[in-house]
């Protein structure tokens, strides 16, 4: 019996029954086994080799051991912490979403957030999560009266781990912590240490959340730079009407009225399509002309693009269409495989890039290279980036997907240099940190507070509110949050108390502005 306590928090593993107990000084909370499954479901191939705890920013860290027990390789599946719970219906549920926009907060137990449209879930959801309506992906916490379970994976580089959470209005009937290891390799013997689990058991929630957020940044070498920077951007006002003279115009108002902006930002409606990201629209003539003029005006200039997403009528949609993750294909198939689906929006659907793909690699370079050195941003809102996250089949096999995504962002960094600031948005969270100097951590915000009938992921005021609040405790712990645009044109169906209030959650949780 492998035994280890921090404070009020105390963890149990019985090797011979790989049942693992999670306990508080009241007794036990979380009671269950573990499970090691194979792709093929010949689940008896895995075992679980051993569990090592230990303790960890006031908590107890748990890595799991798992082997490959056969004479034969064996593709791995998912490994699962199955607990069944001591919280009563008078539980709640912190629930965090998948990506930027994803709805996260504490929900009474046996509460939903709003399920996502057929056309927004490939967006909004992990797709590879069997329940997405109870899934709180990478951490999640469990808070009844006086006792609480604040739990997450520490490292996200690899795999896109989640809990899947069992409630009704009789209470949380199981917990489960899973690791989907995605078909990795195993050789005959061969072992495989999973991402440590963390769990807490004597801190209140928001407490437990920020240790965790600790952990994660100082595992992952988060980027936090020391100021967050404030600035213009042209989407909420012009969205894809956007023209270099719109842009000049504002500048000159900034200018004279000596807004203290730091960056102006040029948002969607530049370019022809997504995907042919240096084929400038009509509106525009010159990019570098109109960098130039952002930078001796004194502020930063700014781009928006979606690197890995491409509307299906894009040239570089029928130019390559061997560049994108697909859905299985039979190997002795002609041509490439049908892509999986995106998402739809404006009226076309969309693609992930393959980002392990050589040539999409030297895609990705060319682009950043002109965007940054001939036209001269310095500055990038890199946007729908889970695109490169969707499961399928790629070019490199081994790749997991978390791996395929971090590759795709690590090869923009590079490219683009230590001295560009990178934003992410509708990005995984957790997978990356280390990434990013700013990360979207809502949805849209939008000219109304909410709109009826909506999901928590849609573009409303009310819904950026929300998540700026129930991810707060990630601000300088896994990069600088952005909580979205303040609106401030006069064309809006928002009232003054509205505006003011988000005015002043923004100044007062401290993130991009």
């Amino acid at each position: 019996m492998k035994k280890r306590r921090a404070d009020a928090t105390a963890v149990t593993y019985d090797p011979t029954s790989h049942e693992v107990t999670i306990a508080d000084d009241a007794g036990n909370l979380l009671v269950g086994a573990l499970d090691a499954a194979a792709v093929d479901g010949d689940n008896e191939r895995m075992q679980v080799a051993d569990v090592s705890l230990s303790t960890e920013a006031g908590g107890v860290e748990a890595i799991c051991t798992v082997e490959n027990a056969s004479n034969e390789p064996v593709r791995a599946g998912d490994i699962t912490f199955r607990f069944e719970t001591a919280f009563s219906a008078d539980a709640r549920v912190y629930r965090h979403g998948y990506q930027s926009w994803s709805s996260t907060g504490t929900l009474t137990v046996g509460e939903r957030f709003p399920t996502e449209s057929p056309d927004n879930a490939p967006m909004m959801n992990d797709l590879a999560a069997s329940t997405d309506d109870r899934t709180s992906s990478y951490l999640t916490g469990l808070v009844e009266d006086d006792r609480y379970v604040t739990a997450g994976f520490l490292e996200h580089d690899r795999y896109c781990t989640r809990f899947e959470i069992d409630d009704d209005d009789s209470g949380v009937a199981t917990l489960r912590a899973v690791c989907p290891l995605e078909g990795t390799r195993l050789a005959p013997g061969e072992q495989l240490a999973l991402p440590p689990l963390w769990v807490d058991a004597d801190r209140e929630l928001r407490e437990g959340l920020a240790a965790l957020a600790d952990c994660v940044g100082e595992r992952m070498n988060a980027r936090v730079p020391e100021t967050s920077p404030t600035g213009w951007c042209s989407w909420y006002h012009y969205f894809t009407d956007v023209t270099e003279a719109d842009v000049r115009e504002n500048l000159a108002e900034l200018r004279e009225w000596g807004i203290p902006v730091d960056v102006v930002q040029i948002d969607d409606g530049y370019m022809e399509a997504f995907g042919d990201w240096r084929s400038i629209a009509d509106g525009f003539e010159d990019m570098s002309d109109v960098a130039d003029d952002i930078s001796t005006t004194g502020y930063r200039p700014g781009l928006w693009l979606a690197p890995f997403y491409v509307e299906a009528g894009a040239d570089l949609h029928a130019d390559h269409p061997e560049w994108f993750i697909t859905e299985p294909t039979d190997a002795a198939a002609d041509g490439p495989g049908t892509p999986v689906d995106g998402g739809f929006r404006a009226g076309s659907s969309l693609y992930g890039l393959d980002t392990t793909h050589p040539e999409v690699v030297d895609w990705l370079r060319e682009t950043v290279s002109t965007v940054v050195d001939d036209w001269g941003f310095t500055y990038l809102k890199l946007d729908f980036l889970f695109a490169a996250a969707l499961p399928g089949e790629r070019y490199d096999a081994e790749a997991t997907r978390m791996e395929a995504y971090r590759r795709g962002i690590e090869t923009i960094a590079e490219v683009a240099g230590d001295d560009v600031f990178l934003l992410g948005s509708g990005a995984p969270m957790a997978p990356s940190v280390g990434l990013f100097d700013a990360m979207r951590i809502g949805p849209d915000t939008d000219p109304t507070w909410e709109t009826p009938g909506e999901s928590g992921s849609q573009p409303a005021l009310k819904n950026a509110v929300r998540n700026t609040l129930t991810r707060n405790y990630l601000h300088r712990r896994w990069w600088l949050n952005d909580p979205d645009c303040q609106l401030v044109r006069d064309t809006s169906d928002l009232t003054g108390a509205e505006r003011e209030a988000f005015a002043a959650l923004v100044a007062t949780t401290g993130g991009v502005n």
